[in-house]
């Protein structure tokens, strides 16, 4: 992650046994915004759809609809939806989605935890 005010780049990384690469990416949606100093003001860019539609699309719906999807089934991974929506409302976020691409900077560097992570866990 970068932060633009001070100019400090932030860098984390994990794993979780027996997971999901969508239930990763919204792991890393929560560090986003819990892991700057500030998280007041956060402008979140990701290549994951599911992270940027869900926190800018969906997740209103799901609320009203008792964490159904318009399909009548349960949310997926309901309970990282949940902290999300607790710390979108903490301060304001920003969710934008951004092609990856591993030619940049960020997503190099992305590649290379994720991968780091990966071979940690195995």
């Amino acid at each position: 992650m970068w932060d633009h005010l001070n100019g400090t780049a932030y860098e984390y990384s994990g794993d979780e046994l027996n997971t999901t690469s969508q239930r990763m990416e919204l792991v890393a949606g929560i560090m986003a915004v819990t892991n700057l100093p500030d998280h007041s003001h956060i402008n979140v860019t990701s290549n994951s759809q599911y992270l940027v539609d869900g926190m800018n699309l969906y997740l209103t719906n799901w609320k009203k609809n008792e964490w159904q999807t318009a399909g009548k089934k349960p949310v997926a991974n309901k309970d990282l939806w949940e902290k999300l929506d607790a710390l979108n409302q903490e301060g304001f976020v920003s969710w934008n989605w951004g092609k990856g691409n591993t030619k940049s900077f960020g997503a190099k560097t992305a590649y290379a935890l994720a991968r780091g992570a990966m071979r940690k866990a195995a």
